[in-house]
């Protein structure tokens, strides 16, 4: 941004950071100045954002609002909804999510066609069978430039090589994942996706790169083992990434392993609830029932256990208040996984 800033362009960057107040208070005195507003940061503190900004007297459908994203995995329908709160029509492109590291630095992004396929795999499991094969997660998607990194599968890992500050020859960086071909997800789609090309009626002439894909489903080793069972928080937020849930659950949550007094294990998902949500028994139930049904279709470890073994192994929601002390400090980088 800044470099196109000094281009001659008008744009005004504000680093607000995580501070949601100061955000708000810059496009309150600015947005009458300019087209468009682009949001930047970690997707679910964007929502949360957008979602203050309304009950503030925001007018995010006034100006045109397009948002990059890092940090994060979200649904398709998940962009659906956050698209909605700010624009009478939508455009799934209003939304570039990237994927990026210290290490690194960018190392890929959606663009029009990855967001289309992503659509199409959310809907056409043939396709995402015949691509992916027994996983049950949808990954994220992004398009890289081979040139300026080299990515490899590597088991379940991926590896890069990059010429960066310190060139790092096969570097690990634990994100479980896989590189895919253009051609492959493109035979996929024709071969089992006939009517496919009505996904792509908004991409303009000439937008479709080339390009191969990262299929990426987060951190290998970014999990907690409950029961030989391994959980990952990529699960939990698939399973929290609900429509109903939307307008409830801010899309935060911090899970641990704890120990009952005789030593049974159990699973704790502690959840926050959106400004002036109030928890309630019978919403509780109701999450418990929905992850522990989603958690049965995506984690094979966990069915496994769900028979043989003598135990109740549902995971313990705790509905936590907005912005709570201890599990959700505004200002800090969201944690899945807590001691």
């Amino acid at each position: 941004s800044f470099a196109v800033a000094a281009k001659g362009y008008p744009i005004t960057v504000v680093s607000a950071g995580n501070n949601k107040q100061e955000m708000l208070r810059a496009i309150e005195n600015l947005q009458d100045g300019y087209e468009q507003i682009l949001l930047v940061g970690h997707p679910l503190f964007i929502k949360d954002v957008i979602e203050s900004g309304a009950k503030t007297g925001v007018n995010w459908k006034k100006r045109r609002v397009r948002m990059m994203f890092c940090s994060e995995d979200f649904s398709e329908e998940w962009r659906r909804y956050v698209l909605a709160q700010v624009s009478n029509k939508p455009s799934a492109t209003d939304i570039i999510s990237t994927y990026g590291s210290s290490e690194m630095l960018l190392m890929g992004h959606e663009t029009p066609y990855s967001i289309a396929v992503r659509n199409i795999l959310e809907r056409t499991k043939l396709v995402q069978e015949k691509l992916f094969g027994t996983e049950k997660i949808i990954p994220n998607l992004f398009q890289y430039y081979p040139f300026l990194r080299h990515v490899e599968t590597v088991g379940d890992n991926l590896v890069f090589t990059s010429a960066s500050g310190i060139p790092l020859i096969r570097y690990n960086l634990h994100d479980r994942g896989r590189v895919v071909s253009f051609d492959a997800i493109h035979h996929a789609l024709t071969a089992y996706a006939p009517v496919w090309h009505k996904e792509f009626s908004e991409i303009k002439p000439g937008s479709i790169w080339k390009l191969p894909f990262i299929a990426l489903w987060g951190r290998s080793e970014y999990k907690i083992v409950f029961y030989a069972a391994n959980i990952y928080p990529e699960h939990v937020r698939s399973a929290l990434s609900y429509g109903p849930f939307f307008r409830l659950l801010t899309g935060k949550f911090a899970m641990r392993k704890g120990y009952a007094k005789n030593m049974d294990e159990y699973l704790e998902i502690n959840i926050e609830l959106r400004a002036g949500v109030k928890p309630r028994l019978g919403f509780t139930v109701s999450l418990q029932k929905h992850i522990v049904k989603h958690l049965r279709k995506v984690n094979m470890e966990y069915l496994f256990l769900w028979h043989p073994l003598d135990k109740d192994i549902r995971p313990h929601i705790k509905l936590r208040s907005y912005q709570d002390k201890r599990y959700f400090k505004p200002g800090l980088k969201p944690r899945s996984i807590i001691d």
